[in-house]
């Protein structure tokens, strides 16, 4: 006969595998559904819009101009990709995310059970093994559920970008920016919204970011410890430098290869502090003494 602390636990668990399930949606509900709005959308679906966009007269698009038409037809199917893309944010709000966090729940309580005496925690505990193999993609449920956010943060941003690149060609006129391409753009703008391309963006915006840092690394001067005696030496030609009027420094940053001009001295003091031998110190010194018989 099961122990009451058994019938507990066994309590806990049909508690959790039930209720797992049941999850918040993170969506209210609404008056209206995605289906009636699309229903009035229908009119600008077709391909055959650009019929009444290429027509000259206007009473073939009902009045509107060319830009008028067009914009009503990228505006309508806008809206289309937005009340799709909302069924989308809450399809993935509800996939995967009960069973996870209930499997691991129910794992701890069969063999927190299993250290129980009787048969039935016996059970319990073999009944564990069952489970934790449900579970083999729990890890994956997780990763996906970390993951998603940062996808739909992704797909927001990127969509607002596109859409801010139809709304700017909206605008223009008919020559500028024809409908064929705002259609061009609503397909990026439907790929945005897209999990696809939503990594896309991120594995490109993190290979432009890690560009940008290593060009700011490579941009740092390397600290590099010098003999003492290099270092006054070098000190003593940084000096002197200093002190040579502007049409001297022209003389040497153009004999070392660096621009003249306002930037000379910057130039010349730039190529004297990577010098870590005398042989490179040298180089520089050589062509001071050539041009002012000055000796370091």
């Amino acid at each position: 006969m099961p122990s009451q602390n058994v019938k507990r636990a066994l309590a806990s668990v049909l508690c959790l595998l039930t209720s797992g399930c049941a999850g918040i949606t993170g969506f209210p509900e609404r008056t209206y559904t995605t289906a009636d709005q699309l229903a009035a959308l229908t009119k600008y679906a077709p391909a055959s819009v650009l019929t009444p966009y290429d027509a000259v007269d206007n009473a073939a698009r009902g009045g509107l101009t060319k830009e008028g038409w067009r914009n009503e037809v990228l505006e309508a199917r806008i809206q289309d990709m937005n009340l799709r893309f909302q069924d989308f944010e809450r399809s993935l709000y509800k996939q995967g995310v009960g069973f996870g966090v209930g499997t691991d729940w129910v794992v701890l309580a069969l063999t927190g059970a299993g250290a129980l005496a009787g048969g039935a925690a016996n059970a319990l505990s073999g009944a564990a093994a069952g489970v934790t193999g449900a579970r083999a993609s729990f890890d994956k449920e997780v990763l996906y559920n970390k993951t998603l956010p940062v996808l739909l943060a992704q797909m927001v941003a990127q969509r607002q970008t596109v859409l801010v690149r139809i709304r700017q060609g909206e605008t223009q006129d008919a020559n500028a920016y024809p409908l064929t391409r705002g259609l061009a753009d609503l397909e990026d703008y439907y790929i945005a919204g897209t999990i696809p391309g939503a990594i896309a963006d991120l594995a490109a915006n993190s290979g432009a970011q890690s560009k940008q840092a290593q060009e700011k690394l490579d941009s740092l001067p390397l600290v590099t410890v010098v003999l003492a005696d290099l270092q006054k030496r070098k000190e003593a030609v940084a000096a002197y430098v200093k002190t040579l009027p502007q049409a001297d420094l022209d003389k040497l940053a153009g004999a070392l290869g660096k621009p003249t001009g306002s930037n000379a001295l910057v130039e010349i003091l730039k190529a004297i502090g990577p010098a870590t031998t005398p042989e490179q110190l040298n180089v520089i010194t050589a062509k001071i003494k050539t041009l002012f018989n000055e000796d370091f």
